[in-house]
């Protein structure tokens, strides 16, 4: 759950997932103006999920893509703005300002509450932290880590999880459980090493990774 809630989704997925938000709350709220008695069309239905939902999610996944606090907070505040833009374009108008700013509380606490939730997690008592991540726990079951950028993906048991960390403050912490590089963007776990190639490691899984010129000797040891 937590990786789900700081690993950044790819733009197709997070296209994706805005989209059906904001559908599925379209439907919602015909079906219950339908059952209330009342009568409302999509179109109208669609532009307050836009102006009410989707700036939240776009907030929330910008959030977890930029470092920081003050900058996470300078998101969900453009989110406001925007909610607030969007509901005078597409509805024509805003009630009372204090009452529309009174509406959004419970969107900006919700997604403020979902960007602070990982590092809550992170730092509470019981929490073992390899090289700056929560790795602890899922060290028996990872094969190889690779360098993305800010993050590194943990592969293993035909899984891949993201961490945020950088290869090389987990390289040396790493070591005494059995990771060695071999590229400049791969750590390796020794005992998953089923062949040992000039150019190349074959893992157990036949998964095969590039090696380094400069990393082979470390293997060969």
């Amino acid at each position: 759950m937590l990786t789900i809630l700081k690993s950044p989704l790819p733009p197709w997925q997070a296209l994706s997932a805005a989209s059906g938000l904001v559908l599925l709350t379209a439907l919602y709220c015909l079906a219950y103006t339908h059952f209330a008695g009342g009568s409302e069309t999509l179109s109208s239905a669609l532009a307050w999920g836009v102006a009410n939902l989707l700036p939240w999610f776009l907030a929330f996944e910008l959030g977890k893509r930029l470092p920081g606090w003050p900058r996470k907070a300078v998101s969900l505040g453009a989110a406001l703005l925007a909610s607030l833009a969007l509901q005078q374009w597409l509805a024509g108008g805003l009630d009372a300002l204090g009452f529309e700013l009174l509406r959004r509380l419970p969107g900006l606490a919700l997604a403020a509450a979902l960007l602070a939730a990982p590092g809550l997690a992170e730092s509470l008592p019981g929490r073992r932290r390899v090289g700056g991540c929560d790795l602890a726990s899922k060290l028996d079951r990872v094969d190889w880590i690779r360098a993305a950028g800010n993050y590194v993906e943990l592969h293993g048991s035909g899984r891949t999880l993201v961490e945020r960390a950088a290869l090389s403050s987990l390289e040396a912490d790493l070591a005494p459980r059995g990771f060695v590089r071999v590229h400049r963007s791969l750590l390796v776990r020794r005992d998953r090493i089923a062949r040992l190639r000039p150019q190349d490691v074959v893992m157990a899984d036949g998964t095969i990774l590039k090696t380094g010129k400069r990393y082979r000797s470390r293997l060969q040891a």
